[in-house]
């Protein structure tokens, strides 16, 4: 220490470290240098440690909003295969109930028209455009009797083909029928002439047939237009002469026909 050129150091309040520097001849920039290197070194250090933390908390961000992407994703397909199987199982429901809708009307529908059609031995009645309802209490020999709508005096209708009383016919035009008094009680026969009366008796043949065959057009339904053939005398049974005259015969004829209801 007594050799060095600056003696004035001793006098200085100066830290151990820069006496250090001091002894060693260093040139105080150096010190800077070297304490700016140590420093940047810490500083690079703690910056390194600064970035991985930076670095690792962004990998994590990344991670957790990839999950959460992922989640969002798998959540969107879920719900929208739940959209569609909902979509998928109502389409179904209504068209099973479009289907049984479908049926049940097919079936109240089959029903009607069952319970519409003739049925062997219905109470039917015969009705004329010019004089109402056709009755049956005219006795034998005795001209029409007419008047208003009566089970008691109408008639019953029996086809040839079915003998089993209230069963559903499936009649054509032309079908054979016999055509019952209800109020005489006996069958209708085909044998009277031109104004001639009332013929009654059985539905069998003796010989010659005493009964009818029934003509229209399209289904047999109650309100439909029908032709009475007599097929003892081969011509139709009209409905034109008033009460107490004989019955009528001719052509066939829409004017002087009959409606059928039941």
């Amino acid at each position: 220490v007594s050799g060095h050129a600056n003696t004035e150091w001793i006098k200085q309040k100066v830290s151990f470290n820069s006496a250090v520097w001091v002894l060693l001849k260093v040139d105080p920039n150096d010190i800077v240098k070297i304490e700016d290197k140590e420093k940047l070194k810490k500083f690079q250090a703690e910056a390194r440690k600064k970035t991985a933390k930076k670095i690792a908390a962004r990998i994590e961000a990344a991670r957790v909003e990839a999950v959460r992407v992922e989640a969002a994703r798998v959540a969107r397909e879920k719900a929208e295969r739940e959209r569609v199987a909902r979509v998928a199982a109502a389409a179904r429901a209504a068209e099973v109930a479009r289907v049984a809708r479908v049926a049940e009307a097919a079936r109240v529908e089959a029903a009607r028209v069952e319970a519409a059609k003739l049925k062997q031995g219905q109470i039917v009645h015969l009705y004329s455009r010019s004089y109402g309802y056709h009755h049956s209490n005219s006795p034998e020999g005795r001209g029409m009797s007419w008047g208003g709508k009566s089970n008691t005096y109408a008639w019953r209708m029996y086809f040839d083909g079915s003998q089993t009383q209230g069963q559903t016919l499936n009649i054509v035009s032309g079908s054979r029928v016999h055509i019952w008094g209800i109020s005489q009680g006996k069958y209708l026969h085909s044998n009277s002439p031109e104004r001639g009366g009332m013929s009654w008796g059985s539905s069998r043949y003796y010989g010659r047939p005493t009964g009818w065959r029934i003509y229209f057009d399209g289904t047999l339904t109650s309100g439909t237009r029908v032709h009475l053939y007599g097929l003892w005398n081969g011509r139709y049974f009209h409905s034109n002469h008033p009460e107490g005259v004989g019955m009528s015969w001719g052509g066939k004829n829409y004017s002087v026909a009959w409606t059928l209801y039941w």
